[in-house]
């Protein structure tokens, strides 16, 4: 191999960066603030006096400008060198996250926290270090997709225990402060020491001809778009109904503080190995067919949720739950991988990000919403439970072949 050539995709760098992108997964500001977002529910309820529906409202404000980053990170990711990106953003997120300690009784400070978590984590978020790792892979890509994914999962793991421990012993101010050190040591440690590029420029894109539309624009003129978009949609909602308010679901079904921050590291758990399973799985079974049997374990966990009672039937439909949509941010990634190629992942992956953000974004403040006019989640459970119906649909009408490419820079761009 000459100096100038690329180390080789599958190889041993190829595992060596994938284990740095995943501990940028692990100590992400994703992985930290989404895995723990419930655990400040009942304490901002009880010190800043928010509802419920209040404080899940603040995703729903996210969602409605989703849109701007999600593109902007899909372009950036196709045509900006990755690793300042990373850098950027690994500073900005813990300067955000340290910002929430600092809140005031509005919740309109809240409010404007949490949307510019959207912006300052643009940089180091999941679309970038995904896009980074993908183009190390090909024939081993779905493991290392599910391996990356899982280690979002570990954080899962961590994160609430080490936050209900913080929240329990210091307040929810210190937690943020814990959480902001945490992200900004571990995640410049492993972009140092372990993540790189294998292409060290960013690949040229060919100017388009006249008239041809823009790959983004492109995207929304083809069937399998939509398709996709709506599963990921789908299950977006139906997860996102659910796994947002469980700690708080939970306490309103008599459950003690610990045995909430053990269950929702179980969830965790159940993340991690879901991933791993359908990382290993997707190298092997057609994924088509993997979109829409993915979705029946969920569709069974919200029915569960709806008419179990007691800890024990939640924690299981939860764990299933876990497992079920741990698996699925890998399986997205391979998917937009093996429908539209790897030049454009970066377009691709951020224009369906965009669609999981709506879902991911309306859910929990319907659900916080449905909540308080209640008095429990069972009308939330049953929206979910239709979610995961829907999403089963969708994967179903999945075309069963995709784009042939690697992740060579020369993959046909989508036709208008």
């Amino acid at each position: 191999m000459s100096p100038a050539s690329p180390p080789a995709l599958d190889s041993r760098e190829s595992w060596r960066v994938l284990a740095g992108s995943g501990a940028l997964f692990i100590f992400g500001v994703p992985a930290l603030f989404g895995s723990t977002f419930g655990l400040f529910m009942v304490p901002f309820e009880q010190s800043q006096g928010w509802g419920r529906a209040d404080i899940a409202f603040s995703l729903t404000l996210t969602t409605m400008v989703s849109w701007i980053s999600a593109l902007a990170g899909g372009w950036l990711a196709d045509h900006a060198r990755l690793r300042p990106l990373l850098l950027t953003g690994i500073v900005l997120g813990a300067a955000n996250l340290a910002a929430f300690s600092l809140m005031g009784a509005s919740v309109w400070h809240f409010y404007a926290l949490v949307v510019a978590l959207a912006f300052t984590t643009l940089g180091a978020s999941p679309l970038i270090v995904t896009k980074l790792v993908q183009g190390w892979f090909d024939k081993r890509l779905g493991s290392a997709m599910g391996i990356l994914f899982a280690c979002g999962a570990v954080g899962g793991v961590l994160h609430p225990l080490v936050v209900t421990a913080v929240i329990q012993g210091a307040g929810w101010r210190q937690a943020f402060v814990a959480m902001a050190a945490m992200h900004l040591v571990f995640a410049l440690l492993a972009l140092a020491l372990a993540v790189r590029e294998r292409l060290p420029g960013v690949a040229a894109q060919p100017p388009r001809a006249a008239g041809e539309k823009a790959p983004m624009i492109a995207f929304l003129g083809r069937r399998t778009w939509w398709t996709l978009a709506l599963w990921n949609l789908f299950f977006a909602l139906g997860s996102s109904f659910i796994m947002v308010h469980f700690a708080a679901l939970l306490h309103d079904r008599g459950v003690a503080p610990a045995q909430i921050g053990v269950a929702a590291s179980l969830v965790g758990a159940s993340h991690f190995f879901g991933n791993l399973l359908a990382g290993w799985l997707v190298d092997r079974v057609n994924p088509q067919r993997m979109a829409w049997l993915l979705m029946t374990a969920p569709f069974g966990s919200a029915l569960l949720m709806l008419y179990g009672q007691g800890y024990a039937a939640m924690l299981v439909a939860a764990l299933v739950l876990g497992l079920a949509s741990g698996s699925d941010g890998s399986l997205s990634a391979f998917l937009v991988r093996h429908y539209f190629g790897a030049r454009l992942f970066g377009q691709a992956a951020g224009t369906q990000m965009m669609i999981i953000a709506i879902g991911g974004g309306l859910a929990p403040w319907l659900s916080g919403l449905m909540r308080d006019r209640t008095g429990d989640y069972q009308l939330s459970l049953t929206c979910a439970a239709v979610a995961f119906g829907a999403a089963i649909v969708a994967g179903w009408m999945l075309p069963q072949r995709g784009h042939e490419a690697g992740p060579a820079p020369d993959v046909e761009a989508p036709k208008a």
